[in-house]
């Protein structure tokens, strides 16, 4: 602060002046020079009238030694740590002055508070001798969020009642899933799920603090399909085989068991030719989801009674003569030939020929004979 000073005392006309060493002075020969170095200084003072003489000393010395000045360590500013505190501990007789002072919560202490990134220059300044001394830190910052990734939106079905979200972690990341209790593990990258919601997921960049969130629907789709094998039928000898199920849908798949009696097990409406129960199964393309019936197939192939009665002879006594057997209800007959019967549909008939007559009997209720 003071590079120089006026020593000395102010001079009478009636003396000389020298001072030594003259190195240091702007003149040596004045009674009050100006001095601006260190050293001890003797001035001789002469009477010119009688040349007596007097000396006298002054000491200069210099105090140039800087402060300390420290910025302190380079930091960096993250989402965890959104300001710091810089510099070092005061010394008393410092005075400090930090800039820019843009991110300083004040720039007139030793160690302020700092919360935007920069280079911060800090100068510090030894109250007693002027003297400062200065240096720097650099405050960076790294805020950048981490990729979150919660994965595709999904259907939970019959053929997929679990499904596995969200995508492979990153190293130096946390992974935390918002409750739910259809989640296998919330604190992983891809945990799997069996339940129908919305998923949140929240990662964190252990390195910076910073989080960033992603979130997926599972939806679910298990509506199962409709099976209709169809009602129970009768084979008979009329009717040897029968449609069964009911249209089908290009939507579904279709499976009957067992095989053996249809003439396609994979249709929706085979054709059955044996009795047994049937059992369909048909599932859904897009779910998965089954659903199965029954169908009873029974037969019915037992054939009436036919009794055409014992041979009788015609006589001149006996023209006429009845054949045949008393009729059963739910059949019909017919005889042949039906020349010379009364009724060749009855089932006795009168004869006045001779002759052999063949009954043809029908169980009306599954067309046996």
């Amino acid at each position: 602060t003071n590079t120089s000073f006026t020593i000395g005392a102010p001079g009478s006309a009636s003396n000389t002046y020298s001072w030594s060493p003259a190195t240091g002075l702007d003149d040596a020969t004045l009674a009050q020079p100006i001095v601006s170095a260190p050293n001890t200084y003797t001035l001789t003072v002469t009477n010119i009238t009688n040349g007596c003489k007097t000396t006298d000393q002054v000491l200069i010395s210099r105090n140039i030694t800087p402060p300390t000045a420290n910025a302190g360590a380079d930091k960096t500013l993250t989402c965890t740590n959104t300001s710091h505190v810089i510099g070092t501990t005061a010394v008393v007789g410092n005075s400090y002055a930090w800039t820019p002072a843009t991110g300083l919560d004040d720039t007139t202490i030793a160690q302020p508070i700092v919360s935007l990134p920069n280079t911060y220059t800090l100068t510090v300044t030894n109250n007693s001798n002027g003297c400062s001394a200065s240096d720097q830190v650099v405050i960076l910052q790294n805020i950048t969020p981490p990729v979150v990734d919660a994965g595709a939106d999904q259907t939970l079905t019959c053929a997929n009642p679990s499904l596995q979200i969200g995508t492979a972690s990153i190293a130096g990341n946390t992974y935390t899933w918002s409750s739910n209790p259809g989640l296998s593990n919330p604190n992983i990258a891809q945990p799997t799920v069996n339940a129908p919601s919305t998923y949140s997921l929240t990662v964190k960049n252990n390195a910076n603090g910073c989080t960033a969130t992603d979130a997926v629907t599972i939806s679910q789709n298990i509506t199962p399909p409709t099976a209709n094998a169809g009602a129970d039928k009768t084979l008979t000898c009329t009717n040897t085989s029968f449609t069964i199920g009911a249209p089908g849908n290009a939507s579904n798949t279709y499976s009957w068991s067992p095989a053996i009696g249809l003439d396609d097990a994979t249709l929706a409406q085979p054709t059955v030719s044996a009795p047994n129960t049937y059992t369909l199964t048909v599932t859904n393309i897009a779910n998965g989801c089954k659903t199965i019936d029954q169908v009873v197939i029974s037969k019915n192939i037992t054939p009436p009674v036919a009794n055409a009665g014992i041979d009788k002879t015609l006589t001149c006594a006996d023209t006429s003569l009845q054949i045949g057997s008393p009729a059963v209800a739910g059949n019909t007959y017919s005889w042949n030939p039906a020349l010379d019967l009364s009724n060749p549909l009855a089932a006795q008939p009168f004869t006045t020929a001779p002759g052999t007559y063949n009954l043809t009997v029908t169980s009306n209720a599954n067309g046996c004979t």
